[in-house]
């Protein structure tokens, strides 16, 4: 699917960030936030598979409400975070139709421009690991 110029600004935002991480071939944008207990229990599996796979790379996107909670949370994670904005993460839920956290929105980082694969692939992940990133590389090369 091809990203809306909204969904695209967020993305070029996050690769920013990215930036600090590797360039792997897909993106995924993590919105989450240290008070929700289902965030805080994948958490820990997604960084399972982070430090796992050289398929994906994370951009953390806080829904965290101050500094304190998205700072504690952020050192949990070994991938890059997008600071704390509320207006950046308001933005950035409304572009990629997020409901609810937590959400991991997953792209094709080697399109030009990135192309969105599945907008909340977290419960595959959950269920389907290594696997599951697999596939979505293998289809985002086809593309």
């Amino acid at each position: 699917m091809i990203l809306s110029p909204q969904q695209l600004s967020v993305v070029q935002a996050a690769q920013v960030w990215r930036a600090k991480s590797g360039r792997r071939p897909l993106l995924a944008l993590y919105f989450s936030a240290q008070w929700c207990g289902p965030c805080k229990r994948f958490t820990p599996v997604l960084a399972d598979l982070y430090n796992s796979s050289t398929k994906m790379d994370v951009v953390f996107i806080s829904c965290d409400t101050t500094e304190l909670q998205f700072k504690r949370y952020a050192a949990t994670m070994p991938w890059p975070s997008v600071p704390l904005s509320e207006s950046f993460t308001d933005a950035a839920m409304d572009a990629f139709n997020v409901k609810g956290i937590p959400s991991l929105v997953l792209l094709d980082a080697h399109s030009d421009p990135p192309r969105l694969l599945c907008d909340d692939v977290r419960d595959e992940l959950a269920r389907g690991g290594k696997t599951v990133l697999e596939a979505y590389a293998a289809a985002a090369r086809r593309k």
